[in-house]
């Protein structure tokens, strides 16, 4: 996982909704070898395009903590 550039835009708090999800990917934690900082990945992916198994990509959400307890995920009954 490669750290992306600074964006110009910061958000303080927002809320997404996101339609027509056909998947979600939850990626490891991973540390940087040069910060030490954790990484990891949610991905969202839309429903199967007809007649293919193809899906376009909706949204990557990328947590970042100096510890890899500070971006663990959980949720009740949950398979992730």
């Amino acid at each position: 996982m490669t750290t992306p550039s600074p964006a110009n835009v910061i958000f303080t708090a927002a809320n997404v909704e996101v339609n027509d999800v056909g998947q979600v990917v939850v990626t490891d934690p991973e540390q940087d070898p040069d910060t030490g900082d954790w990484a990891r990945e949610i991905r969202i992916f839309g429903e199967e395009e007809a007649g293919t198994s193809t899906r376009k990509h909706l949204l990557t959400i990328r947590l970042h903590g100096e510890s890899r307890v500070w971006i663990e995920l959980g949720a009740p009954a949950q398979q992730f």
